[in-house]
């Protein structure tokens, strides 16, 4: 059972990290998307921030896997795929809208919707990562119970 709690406080844990660098991206955007273009500290911050989201999406995959089969824990449910599968789809449209919104900064062009759209990724991020670590713990307490 030990190796479980630890999986889910690791869980917990890197969902914190990711919904922080998730805000940071939030207030940081226009110099984050300067950043990404000319590879400055933002962009590399921004960068780490993505890909400790993506590392929560897979370990969050993982505990479904283990916790779905095993009939002597929890289930996560399939909600939580779904929620977590939501997540890596509006992180891959971050990715291609930060693309978009790269080119026409390139060009010194308006990208007013690309942003608009980039901030309710985020948005709908930061929700995907608090769900899913709110049922983590849950649980998690639910394991330091029994």
């Amino acid at each position: 059972m030990y190796e479980y709690k630890a999986l889910l406080k690791f869980t917990i844990v890197l969902g914190f990290i990711a919904f922080l660098f998730t805000g940071y991206n939030m207030v940081m955007i226009y110099t984050i998307i300067e950043g990404m273009i000319n590879i400055n500290s933002y962009g590399i911050i921004s960068l780490g921030g993505y890909i400790a989201i993506f590392l929560f999406s897979v370990i969050v995959f993982i505990n479904y896997m283990i916790f779905s089969f095993n009939s002597d824990l929890p289930s996560f449910g399939i909600a939580i795929f779904l929620i977590n599968f939501l997540s890596l789809i509006s992180l891959l449209m971050q990715k291609i809208l930060y693309d978009q919104v790269g080119r026409e900064f390139v060009f010194r062009s308006g990208f007013s919707l690309d942003v608009l759209l980039i901030y309710v990724c985020l948005i709908l991020n930061m929700l995907c990562i608090f769900i899913i670590s709110r049922r983590t713990f849950n649980i998690y307490k639910q394991l330091s119970g029994s």
